[in-house]
């Protein structure tokens, strides 16, 4: 009996999980767990740059950047757009903080510089709404 409880219980705390994730335009759908809690204090601040500026950053600098999410490219990737250009950011669900965004959404994402053979993409570490 004691078994069941605890089984009953764990499952109980499980399905209470608060969902968070871009809703918008998708070439590939989501899957698996999409939702996570972050830090909501204060962080170090950042000058944010524009996506131009990004490129020409060095690799594993930190980057703020500003604009809006255009598209889900794949389950973690994403298409993001400011006055400057496009570029890949990339953004792991527990990093979303609880927040459900559109394309409309203006965020203000902060990452680490990845430069690799692929091209430039920022690993997003920290997501907010712009303000």
């Amino acid at each position: 009996m004691k078994k069941f409880l605890c089984v009953l219980a764990s499952a109980l705390l499980i399905t209470g999980v608060a969902f968070a994730d871009f809703s918008g335009p998708s070439a590939y759908p989501a899957q698996g767990f999409q939702g996570g809690q972050g830090f909501q204090g204060a962080s170090p601040s950042y000058s944010v740059v524009s996506i131009k500026d990004v490129m020409n950053m060095y690799d594993d600098q930190i980057a703020v950047i500003q604009g809006n999410i255009v598209s889900r490219i794949s389950d973690d990737k994403y298409l993001f757009r400011d006055k400057s250009g496009e570029m890949v950011v990339e953004i792991d669900y527990k990093y979303w903080g609880g927040l459900q965004v559109t394309e409309k959404d203006q965020l203000q994402l902060t990452g680490k510089v990845d430069k690799d053979y692929e091209g430039v993409t920022l690993d997003v570490f920290r997501v907010e709404l712009a303000k």
